[in-house]
């Protein structure tokens, strides 16, 4: 819930208790349809996801064909009953709390933090004969042809000369992004050859699985493998029985799926295949969307297609994206403070390469106080307004689909000047800091007067060579300063410069409303400072928004905008061995970051990439740090043991 608010995604937790109490209905399935149909008309409420098995949440039974009683939570999601979906619905069917916080941190894990390397491109299709004139892997050929180039895939068809239950095993054990299946099945079994040799997995197959922080995405056409219902369907040992392995969703049949003879591409099949068109043709890669988009497409003219489009079923989170690229990290520069009050807060948005990020997701949060959320522009920006009441932690959380999420924060509080106390750039190099203002007008006779902008720094690191007054105020007459020598924080730290630049009065009455670039100051690094050998300075710089009011006549009118730090040598962090990427944590982002500078000429890595000490920065850096990541090996930049170190005698 934390994770989806979070990224901008608010979620509201429910019991059916809570609804049953306050919603009317002949029966509880009717009571909670009504609560989604009041959560999709009061809050707009798109994704639905159901926690429990059928005597918790039960699922709605309808017989359409073969006599079968089938469940599905196709009635909740369309709550109008003509076979056009309203919201997306999914289920995770956990009997208890262990099985819920096993599916959550398997979403979590593949959302944040997912393997980039062999892995997010990988698909297997499985296909076999469904009788001796239905050869499934026809279909999984169809289905082939939507899979841009760029995936790898393997294919386990009957046809093939192997031991297709081996060969399915081997797959699932190499690691699977997304698998596809057509065979016969049961409950408790998946086909993997049954009409020719009889052959299957089954839940302690499923259990035995070793395919760690890889789990699949599985979409199957059989009959009866994702009976959620049932106790103990091998859809659930899938999803909810096995930790960080197996898989992560199963869209599959409550009761039986069915094809005509002949045509593996009909009623189950078409489904199937209508899945993966939309998944790969048409980008559809939401899990609750790509379900609705198949069965939208699907003719449920008879009874026989009504069954099929209702016994296919989402066992996974609906809101759930997923990957369709190797991930890339998002390089993400913001302000690391926050005023209190209105103010507004600019988000910067690029790739490791440099080039800008578009369309990127920002969700600004303060729980109880500020949520606001924006898309970056054509040039990686976005202008959010926050306007906190209390100081505290705000989250800042982007992201893109195939992106790495972003996840920091900025300190809201009060600020009373902007500070720049270091740069780890080379003697002599620049650092450009700009002062952004907006003035909107008070009322009528209202003009600016003059403004100060009050800055700290360091005067060993640094010092002020150069002011530039903004094009909107190059008339003003009078640019003052006054200097002053101590130890003022935060933070406090010797030898600092204080100065306050006041500028005014202009010479017409009013500086025109809009943005304003107010002034650009212009710092010349002195000395190189690079934590942590420096005793001078714990970070490289803190820089706080100028005071909300500075010396306006009117200061209603004036928004204050977070400066602008120019400088590839000005940074904002702390030194982490490690941290390539900058983001202040050890993640497999690094890794991805250390790979796009060897591979792909991307930037340098923040402070060292060289983790394994051996002198130089290779592909060895990024294995050890997946190494460290997932497998427990040794810290980045820690010595390896001598040859008679750690040797028991």
């Amino acid at each position: 819930m934390e994770w989806h608010t979070k990224r901008g995604l608010r979620d509201t937790i429910v019991t059916p208790d809570q609804i049953y109490s306050s919603y009317s209905g002949a029966d509880d399935q009717e009571k909670i349809r009504n609560f989604v149909i009041d959560a999709h008309s009061t809050w707009s409420t798109l994704y639905f996801l159901f926690a429990g098995e059928h005597e918790t949440v039960p699922f709605e039974y309808r017989t359409y064909y073969g006599g079968e009683n089938t469940p599905s939570d196709q009635y909740y999601a369309d709550y109008d009953d003509d076979w056009t979906h309203e919201v997306y619905v999914g289920r995770v069917s956990a009997e208890n709390s262990s099985q819920i916080n096993r599916f959550i941190d398997k979403v979590l894990m593949y959302e944040k933090d997912p393997p980039v390397l062999d892995y997010p491109l990988n698909v297997l299709l499985i296909g076999m004969d469904l009788d001796q004139f239905t050869p499934a892997e026809q279909l999984k050929e169809t289905i082939d042809g939507y899979i841009p180039t760029r995936f790898n895939v393997t294919k386990v068809y009957d046809s093939y000369e192997e031991n297709h239950r081996t060969a399915v095993l081997n797959a699932l054990n190499a690691g699977q992004n997304l698998v596809n299946h057509a065979d016969h099945c049961n409950w408790n079994v998946m086909g993997t050859g049954d009409f020719n040799h009889g052959w299957g997995i089954y839940n302690a197959d499923v259990d035995n699985l070793t395919n760690d922080d890889k789990p699949c995405v599985i979409v199957s056409s059989g009959c009866q493998p994702n009976r959620m219902d049932y106790d103990d369907c091998i859809a659930e040992h899938f999803v909810v029985y096995n930790t960080s392995r197996a898989g992560i969703v199963f869209t599959g049949n409550t009761r039986d799926g069915w094809y005509t003879q002949g045509s593996p591409n009909s009623l189950s099949g078409k489904l199937d295949r209508l899945w993966w068109r939309g998944f790969f043709e048409y980008n559809i890669v939401n899990l609750g969307q790509t379900l609705v988009w198949c069965k939208h497409q699907f003719e449920n003219n008879t009874n026989i297609q009504k069954h099929c489009e209702w016994t296919f079923n989402l066992l996974g989170e609906p809101a759930m994206a997923v990957w369709t690229e190797t991930p890339e990290s998002l390089l993400v520069t913001h302000p690391p403070r926050l005023q209190l009050g209105p103010s507004s807060f600019a988000v910067h948005v690029q790739e490791a390469e440099g080039g800008a990020v578009s369309q990127a997701f920002i969700c600004l949060w303060k729980p109880g106080e500020v949520y606001v959320r924006a898309y970056t522009d054509g040039n990686g920006d976005a202008l959010l307004s926050p306007s906190p009441a209390t100081s505290g932690t705000t989250y800042v959380t982007v992201t893109k689909h195939n992106y790495l999420p972003y996840e920091g924060f900025a300190d809201a509080g009060p600020i009373d000047s902007l500070w720049i106390v270091g740069g780890d750039g080379s003697s002599g190099d620049l650092a450009a800091v700009q002062v952004w203002l907006k003035y909107e007008g008070g009322g009528p006779g209202d003009s600016m007067s003059s403004f100060d902008i009050p800055l700290t720094w360091d005067a060993a690191v640094c010092s002020l060579e150069t002011i530039t007054v903004g094009p909107d105020f190059v008339d003003w007459t009078d640019v003052s300063r006054i200097d002053n020598q101590g130890t003022e924080g935060p933070p406090a730290v010797p030898k600092v410069s204080v100065s306050v630049f006041t500028f005014g009065p202009p010479y017409a009455p009013q500086a025109p409303g809009g943005q304003h670039l107010a002034a650009t100051l212009n710092f010349r690094i002195l000395n190189t400072v690079v934590p942590p050998e420096s005793t001078l300075l714990d970070t490289l710089m803190e820089a706080f928004t100028p005071p909300t009011y500075l010396g306006f006549s009117d200061k209603n009118g004036i928004i204050v905008y977070t400066p602008c730090f120019s400088s590839d040598y000005v940074r904002a962090v702390e030194y982490v061995c490690g941290d390539c990427n900058g983001d202040g944590r050890v993640t497999v982002a690094d890794a991805t970051y250390l790979v796009t500078f060897i591979y792909r000429e991307g930037p340098d890595p923040v402070g060292s990439g060289d983790v394994n000490l051996d002198g130089r920065i290779t592909v060895a850096d990024a294995t050890y740090l997946v190494a460290f990541i997932y497998r427990g090996g040794a810290p980045p930049c820690e010595p390896p043991l001598s040859l008679n170190e750690g040797r028991k005698e």
